[in-house]
């Protein structure tokens, strides 16, 4: 199995993938995540849950989309 992973300038991870499965993720400002995205795993559909963040760490917004739809 081989294991890849992508970083940004600020060294937070934004790619992780292996022989089945891919996965990008988002950042804010402040190093949260704000999204994931599975796009280019095979067979499942695409999910891409979300998060709005106040603060440096008071989530007050989730929400996802399935297959491009809320």
């Amino acid at each position: 199995m081989t294991l890849a992973y992508t970083y940004d300038v600020a060294t937070r991870l934004t790619a992780a993938s292996d022989n089945a499965s891919a996965y990008a993720s988002t950042c804010n400002a402040n190093g949260l995540v704000t999204s994931v995205d599975n796009q280019g795993t095979p067979n499942v559909p695409r999910v891409v849950p979300t998060s709005r963040h106040v603060y440096e760490s008071h989530r007050i917004r989730a929400a996802h989309a399935v297959s491009g739809r809320r």
